[in-house]
């Protein structure tokens, strides 16, 4: 371990580095015996404090959120050192792992994730319906973050492409292109419908509830979970977007911890490639399994009976805001280079393209939905 101080001047030792990007410095200190988590904004320290705000808003509105939701112990600006004037605060430590990190375990058997998943699910959308509502017509809101998302995906030249091609081919599927089916999907009688049966929207959320935001101390008694970090550059969305972002942790994982490959031509130089995919993870096969198992279904066959949703119209909702947060990933990992692998020019990978392909894949699943049994 190694000594230094605590943002508030106090001796402390780290003993491990969550994370170190852009924007935050996470890690653990140890101070007296006790275990704290220290999140450092490096740039936006204005972003932190609206974080901090978040989670003692959530705790203090809700009762399911002072429970689950990890508090804020101290917060402030450091004083000395080279991180001065950085915005920071010190959180409780929960032991135990993110269930993202069980998940990529191993060892975990997977009747104890399946036990986790069932126990986690129910819990978040039970702290979704206990947000307040607030005015607004859904309608209008999931289709403005829909082409929000959407026109920010079209300003940028590697995605703009894919976008206009009308058509792709991804993992051996001829697939139609985001904007006709989000058109498609906006224009569906069902979506005016939820409108009539009363407000379907809050201004008080967490709404981040993706795997490694949810912390379980013990994979084998999965009920004492707690959530960190809600997303709060998100004021008023749907409660169902949280657990939306939840089934998302499959694709959130496989980009952020880059396990796959895209196998196509459409960026070898000299060549007009055509726009197919083949899409290669790269997890352990016991991983992929994993994964696979708790949320492969959703992401496949575009959200039909998950647990727990009350009725049709929610799973609906619980579709779109899925789709949202696949959309919004693009956007908020875009990479503006790609890496390839070794020599191979048709061997790619780049997040903002993975994900983009996934919203796309997920699109037409939904569309085919709405257009049978749900319409």
């Amino acid at each position: 371990m190694i000594s230094m101080a605590r943002p508030d001047g106090s001796a402390s030792k780290i003993v491990r580095i969550f994370k170190n990007s852009a924007s935050y410095l996470i890690y653990l200190a140890e101070c007296e015996g006790e275990l704290s988590v220290c999140k450092i904004a490096h740039l936006d320290g204005a972003k932190l404090d609206r974080e901090i705000a978040r989670i003692e808003a959530l705790r203090e509105a809700y009762p399911g959120f002072k429970r689950r939701l990890v508090g804020v112990e101290r917060a402030g600006k450091i004083s000395t050192g080279e991180f001065t004037g950085k915005h920071y605060y010190l959180s409780k430590y929960v032991r135990g792992e993110t269930f993202s990190h069980w998940i990529q375990s191993p060892t975990t058997e997977i009747g104890s994730l399946r036990n986790a998943y069932n126990t986690i699910l129910p819990v978040l959308f039970d702290l979704s319906s206990t947000q307040r509502p607030c005015e607004g017509s859904w309608k209008t809101y999931i289709a403005t973050m829909l082409r929000e998302e959407l026109s920010k995906l079209e300003s940028k030249p590697m995605l703009r492409r894919i976008l206009s091609s009308g058509e792709i081919v991804v993992d051996g599927t001829a697939l139609r292109s985001l904007p006709k089916l989000v058109d498609e999907l906006l224009s569906n009688d069902v979506v005016m419908t939820i409108d009539t049966l009363g407000r379907a929207l809050s201004d008080l959320g967490h709404w981040n509830f993706h795997g490694d935001n949810v912390v379980v101390p013990d994979i084998l008694n999965p009920s004492e979970f707690k959530v960190i970090d809600p997303d709060v550059s998100i004021v008023t969305s749907d409660p169902l977007f949280g657990v939306a972002r939840f089934l998302y942790t499959y694709s959130h994982d496989t980009a952020d911890y880059r396990q796959y490959y895209i196998h196509t031509r459409a960026y070898v130089p000299f060549e007009a490639g055509r726009f197919e995919f083949e899409i290669r993870r790269l997890w352990p096969e016991v991983v992929a399994r994993n994964y696979e198992d708790l949320f492969g279904r959703s992401l496949q066959l575009g959200l039909p009976g998950i647990k727990g949703v009350p009725d049709e119209l929610a799973q609906v909702r619980l579709a779109y805001c899925y789709l949202c947060c696949l959309i919004r990933g693009v956007n908020a990992n875009f990479e503006d280079r790609l890496e390839f692998e070794g020599d191979r020019l048709d061997l790619i990978r780049n997040k903002s393209i993975f994900l983009l392909l996934a919203a796309t894949k997920f699109a037409n699943a939904l569309a085919r939905n709405m257009s049978g049994s749900i319409s």
